[in-house]
């Protein structure tokens, strides 16, 4: 082989290890995005559930608070 062939296969290897390091970089950063996505979604989801159950389980104890009129809630005595 000749030295110019030589170099142009060193430069063309190495250009494909930049290009493919480039590739991996963006494909790890766009299933990182898509991931974050999906647990924020997933987030809102079990957010509003939760939210739900909660407006559910306090409704009836406060409800019964605030209907109670013989109740003392002073904590002083």
């Amino acid at each position: 082989m000749k030295q110019i062939q030589i170099l142009r296969s060193v430069s063309h290897a190495v250009l494909l290890l930049v290009h493919l390091r480039k590739l991996l970089r963006t494909k790890r950063l766009d299933q990182k995005e898509k991931a974050m996505q999906d647990f924020e979604s997933m987030l809102n989801i079990y957010s509003s559930a939760t939210r739900v159950w909660l407006g559910k389980i306090v409704r009836n104890p406060l409800m019964s608070i605030l209907q109670e009129p013989s109740l003392n809630l002073d904590l002083s005595s």
